[in-house]
């Protein structure tokens, strides 16, 4: 069992059929029940069923959070093109956070992309206005290995896309230019990229690290689009555009709680009010909310309600309704398993129980299995899905850890580690202080220099070593070179350019080291026949504390508890 098991049932539902049927031949449908995470699998649904691009519109932030997540776990996270909440107007008289204006751009590349299958729109957002879709696009910059440019007309492109030249790239937005290199870190991408040409061909594009310079990753070609800065519009590159006009003519639009919508929206023009009475302000520069509302007009649109009643004869019900909270207590959870089972008994009715981690499927069905819960009712499935839900007319009921002990999980991604000179550390550099370059062994800082190399000027750290010898290191090749370090006081031998004793000292090294480990593996093939210590089973209360801890474990702690 997995969640598109659950997605499968909803999708088949009564309601969803009929709401699909109907979407397909009005221009408005009417819903409502939609309790807990079904409003993201309903989108999931409609987009499965009918093939096309799905639009969620909420003035709810923490709705719009709780959709994001777990669309991401349904549909994947490449799938789904993001818009943040903008609090002020986007147009050349504002300046975007860098966070903000990162999700921004990578929303709008989605879109010109024509690759998200969902997208969701914040209702603050509406009222901004953007580039046109065909200036964004023809502006983009198409750069390919093994193809000729200009090497000035790169440079100048750029510069007119929208990035800050810089002495060294570190941030989003920025560039910088040595000899025949060119670093960019353009919004949205995780790292900057190096552009290295020969001539006016290019040889390699690279994805590195910012903070140690290391190469990630060889790329064959990218694609590098505009940047959305103040500074650098023209006539041309005017925000007269709505978001609405970056989608397909076919998309169908989820707008869910037109009340809250309306109301984040007058709050939105409100906090606006002093920036719209100045002079430099151009009509047209916004959207008011007539302009939205005509906007969602033109789109086939699925209306979402459950926070007033509705009059409406033609509206669907799906009837479904959240859990109470069970603040994890076992006993509460039980009750109401005891119910559902009693006042739906049927082959038909699934209970599921979600969880984010299978160590927490194990953890919790023991617990529950101790406290007389009959884990035959149960189906659990591995899910990072929000909240849980019941869905009587099909049977259905949901519930997620997250739910069960009250709090909401947010699982990211850690970025890797690298090792190496940083840019912070190279800045702590002074001048006279010991370093080690991987390959060459021990030498003293002697600062940044730039050096001519077949006609092109690179900048590099200048290394001295014995008897006056110096060793230029590339900034791109600083990742080999670390700081010395040692006990206080210590003064290490400089090392000779050329000479074999710093390989000899690497080889005894890392002899040293073989032996060490032999040392240790016999250690702990001694300690693996010893007869050990057996520890009592662990008790009720301690299973259930272990289970409510919301961090999740490293592989280390999961090893030593295990």
């Amino acid at each position: 069992m997995t969640e598109l098991d659950i997605l499968n049932i909803i999708q088949q539902s009564k309601p969803a059929q009929e709401a699909f049927a109907r979407i397909q031949k009005q221009r408005q449908v009417h819903i409502k029940g939609l309790a807990g995470s079904m409003r993201a699998l309903f989108l999931a649904a409609l987009y499965k069923e009918l093939n096309r691009q799905v639009v969620y519109i909420t003035g709810d932030s923490e709705q719009e959070e709780i959709v994001r997540d777990d669309l991401e776990s349904l549909v994947g996270e490449d799938k789904i093109a993001y818009f943040p909440r903008l609090k002020e107007f986007a147009t050349k008289g504002s300046i975007y956070d860098d966070q903000i204006k990162n999700e921004l751009i990578v929303g709008l590349q989605k879109l010109i992309e024509k690759k998200p299958a969902i997208i969701i729109f914040p209702a603050k957002t509406l009222a901004n206005r953007f580039p046109s879709p065909q200036n964004f696009r023809i502006r983009r910059l198409f750069l390919q290995v093994g193809k000729s440019y200009n090497f000035e007309s790169i440079k100048n492109f750029l510069i007119d896309l929208g990035f800050v030249r810089e002495y060294q790239t570190e941030n989003w937005g920025e560039m910088s230019v040595r000899g025949g290199i060119v670093d960019i870190y353009p919004y949205g991408s995780d790292y900057p990229y190096r552009i290295e040409l020969f001539g006016d061909r290019i040889e390699s594009i690279r994805v590195f690290d910012p903070v140690t310079q290391r190469s990630i990753e060889r790329i064959s070609e990218l694609v590098v689009y505009p940047q959305l800065s103040e500074e650098t519009q023209t006539d041309e590159v005017e925000f007269q555009n709505s978001l609405f006009d970056y989608l397909k003519s076919d998309s169908i639009l989820f707008v869910d709680e037109w009340e809250l919508i309306e109301k984040s929206l007058e709050e939105f023009f409100g906090n606006n009010t002093t920036y719209l009475n100045k002079k430099q302000y151009v009509k047209g520069d916004y959207n008011s909310l007539d302009t939205i509302k005509s906007n969602i007009n033109k789109f086939s649109s699925i209306f979402h309600n459950s926070i007033l009643k509705s009059h409406n004869d033609q509206e669907i019900n799906f009837s479904a309704i959240e859990h109470e909270p069970l603040n994890g207590s076992i006993k509460l959870f039980n009750k109401q398993l005891q119910r559902i089972c009693a006042q739906y008994n049927s082959p038909s009715t699934k209970v599921f129980f979600l969880c984010n981690r299978k160590e927490q499927i194990e953890r919790l069905s023991e617990l529950f299995e101790e406290h007389g819960i009959d884990l035959s009712k149960l189906l659990w499935i591995k899910s990072g899905l929000s909240k849980g839900f019941s869905f009587p007319a099909e049977g259905l009921f949901v519930f997620t850890e997250s739910q069960y002990y009250g709090r909401r999980t947010r699982w990211r991604k850690r970025k890797r580690v690298f090792h190496g000179l940083t840019i912070q550390q190279l800045n702590s550099l002074n001048i006279g202080d010991f370093v080690v370059h991987e390959d060459k062994g021990i030498g003293i800082y002697r600062g940044l220099k730039k050096i001519t190399v077949l006609g092109y000027e690179r900048e590099c750290l200048s290394i001295e070593y014995r008897d006056g010898d110096m060793l230029y290191v590339p900034l791109e090749r600083m990742d080999r070179v670390q700081k010395y370090s040692a006990k206080e006081g210590v003064v290490p031998s400089i090392s000779k350019l050329g000479s074999k004793d710093w390989e000899r000292l690497k080889k005894k090294t890392k002899k040293e080291i073989k032996e060490l480990a032999r040392k240790l593996t016999l250690l702990y093939a001694k300690r693996k026949v010893q007869k050990g210590f057996a520890f009592s089973k662990d008790t009720f209360w301690q299973q259930e504390l272990e289970a409510s801890f919301e961090y999740e474990d490293t592989p280390d702690q999961r090893k030593a508890t295990q």
